[in-house]
């Protein structure tokens, strides 16, 4: 872990410190550089992540059939499996000063040696082949010249060039390749498929919700300026679409509920593999993967915010919203942020982030004792007790608990029709209801989130269960998916746009509704596109290092359908994209390699 923190140090300093020198790196760099080869070395191929290369047909049975049984003869210590893996060539960090990061393994012995062991099936015949890894820091390609690594592989010759290219694509050292691929996140990213186990209506819900917060802080960002027209800025909110604004709160709790969801759906299926039992083991990585997958792209626009918002504009009203950033970061980092103010807080917007990560920190509790009660009492009885901010992420934690436990089925039956047309009168009722009938009373504000969350929950289980209609085609409609990959980086970069257009106008600003949609709009285009650079060299690349180094979560399915309900793992189709190239030659082949 330790090591793993310093890679990032030097990768971050790497990117933004531009004075470093060709050939002047601390032997820490190459120390930090040779670990992770070392690690990726261990594993050229995931044996589990190849089930749906197979499944899709991306690769031959035959070939998918021979390298599991290759696998298991390693396993179990078959001389031929044996003689096949030291055939192969292993990434060795000794010599990295002068750039030896190569190995082609031993050609002769995959091919003439293995064929002769005592033990090999007649069916299996060893093939030779070259594989050509790229990714390369250009740190260490200016330093020894290496552009390639270069590895040798002893395989079954019932697969071919592609078939070793998607295989290889699933280990270590493909994936950690991979994870610093400008091009394969952008297909991760813009990777519409949508596999038939992942819960729709989720990502339209994302999107819709984001591009809400985007409005209401569009006109708060202006109302804190100076306007040409302040009256009209009153008469602004007289408007019968005014309540799209003064009702933004809600697209915040809609993200409480949706993650709630997710948690408890996703961590009663965990439970139910597991066999109801949750170690100390299981906490903790629960708790890691959700801090790693927030934390480094949120801590690198605080840093790009606190360090670098000054240069980005100037004028009358300019105020330097980051530095709040240079002292009470660590708040934010520690997800305990929403509980300091004064108007010193870093990432002021953030406060959600620190409201979700503490729940999601109590939500294992619940969700164990819910489990093993099978029952909705003890959910009830703390529900009621809890603060105002819990009641959406309670009704996502009981929605997740409703899915799982239906199985996301319900009887196609006369009595559910008619029930399910109630839910959608009822919901949609309350929604308007409480988005439209904007009232800060205190009876008022203990109801309207919670009820409101209600409503949402109704559209997500409706559409889940098959009941939604024309709904669950437009919120599961493939342009959405897309754009809620980048929710969160959009959220988090939005309002550092937004100061950086308000507090450098040299002019005040006139306050009309036409001119409103025409910021949001391209604050909202400015966001999404920021949120991608953010997402492709900073996001994406940690998602898949923190599958490279983390151990696996105890119990987690590995079906398509639980992998792909929050779409934060790659897609087959990328899996090939570590290499730059195969070669191969079989053992009945001549000496001239295919290129």
């Amino acid at each position: 872990m330790t090591t793993g923190v310093g890679f990032v140090v030097a990768l971050l300093s790497l990117a933004c410190c531009s004075t470093s020198v060709a050939g002047q790196f601390s032997a820490s760099f190459w120390e930090t550089w040779g670990y992770y080869i070392q690690l990726a070395s261990t594993k050229p191929i995931d044996w589990n992540a190849t089930i749906g290369l197979q499944d899709s047909g991306q690769v031959q049975e035959s070939c998918y059939d021979q390298s599991v049984q290759l696998h298991t003869d390693m396993v179990t210590g078959k001389s031929y499996a044996i003689q096949m893996l030291d055939s192969s060539g292993k990434f060795n960090p000794t010599g990295l000063f002068e750039g030896q990061l190569n190995d082609v393994g031993s050609f002769k012995g995959c091919r003439d040696r293995v064929k002769d062991a005592p033990d090999i099936p007649a069916d299996m015949k060893p093939m030779y082949c070259i594989v050509l890894w790229g990714g390369i820091p250009p740190e260490l390609t200016e330093t020894t010249g290496v552009q390639v690594f270069t590895q040798g592989l002893c395989v079954p010759n019932t697969c071919n060039d592609s078939d070793v290219r998607l295989l290889t694509g699933t280990g270590k050292t493909g994936r950690f390749f991979l994870s610093f691929s400008v091009y394969s996140n952008t297909k991760k990213v813009f990777n519409t498929y949508q596999p038939p186990g992942q819960l729709p209506a989720l990502h339209g819900i994302r999107v819709i919700s984001t591009l809400w917060i985007i409005y209401g802080h569009t006109d708060s960002f202006a109302s804190a300026s100076a306007t040409i027209n302040n009256r009209e800025k009153v008469e602004f909110y007289s408007e019968w679409w005014a309540f799209i604004r003064l009702s933004m709160d809600k697209s915040v709790d809609t993200f409480l509920l949706l993650s709630a969801l997710l948690v408890s759906y996703l961590f009663m299926k965990q439970l139910k593999k597991n066999g109801g039992s949750f170690t100390g083991k299981d906490l903790l990585l629960h708790y890691l993967h959700r801090y790693w997958r927030l934390t480094p792209v949120y801590a690198f626009l605080i840093m790009i915010y606190a360090c670098l918002l000054d240069y980005m504009g100037t004028g009358p009203a300019w105020k330097n919203f980051g530095t709040g950033c240079d002292t009470y970061f660590w708040p934010n980092l520690l997800y305990i942020n929403n509980w300091f103010g004064g108007g010193l807080e870093c990432f002021g917007w953030a406060w959600y982030l620190g409201v979700d990560m503490q729940l999601y920190v109590i939500a294992p509790g619940l969700l164990i004792l819910l489990y093993k009660m099978l029952g909705q009492e003890y959910f009830t009885t703390v529900y009621t007790v809890t603060f105002t901010r819990m009641g959406p992420y309670m009704v996502g934690l009981l929605m997740g608990y409703i899915l799982f436990k239906t199985d996301r089925k319900v009887p196609n039956t006369r009595r559910t029709k008619v029930l399910m047309l109630l839910g959608w009168v009822l919901a949609s009722s309350t929604a308007l209801l409480f988005v439209v009938l904007v009232d800060q009373s205190p009876a008022f504000v203990t109801f309207d989130r919670t009820m409101f969350s209600y409503a949402v929950a109704w559209v997500v289980f409706a559409c889940s269960v098959g009941y939604g209609g024309i709904i669950t085609e437009f919120l599961s409609w493939s342009g959405w998916v897309p754009l809620s990959r980048l929710t969160y980086t959009a959220y988090l970069v939005h309002p550092i746009i937004m100061h950086v257009y308000v507090m450098s106008l040299k002019a005040l600003l006139l306050y009309s509704a036409t001119n409103w949609w025409f910021y949001f709009i391209a604050y909202s285009f400015m966001a999404f596109l920021c949120g991608f650079v953010a997402s492709i060299m900073v996001e994406f690349p940690f998602f898949g290092l923190e599958k490279l180094i983390f151990p696996q979560r105890r119990g987690r399915d590995r079906s398509k359908a639980s992998n792909n309900v929050t779409n934060d793992g790659p897609g087959n189709q990328d899996l090939e994209l570590g290499t730059l190239g195969v070669s191969c030659i079989a053992a009945n082949q001549s000496n001239t390699v295919r290129y």
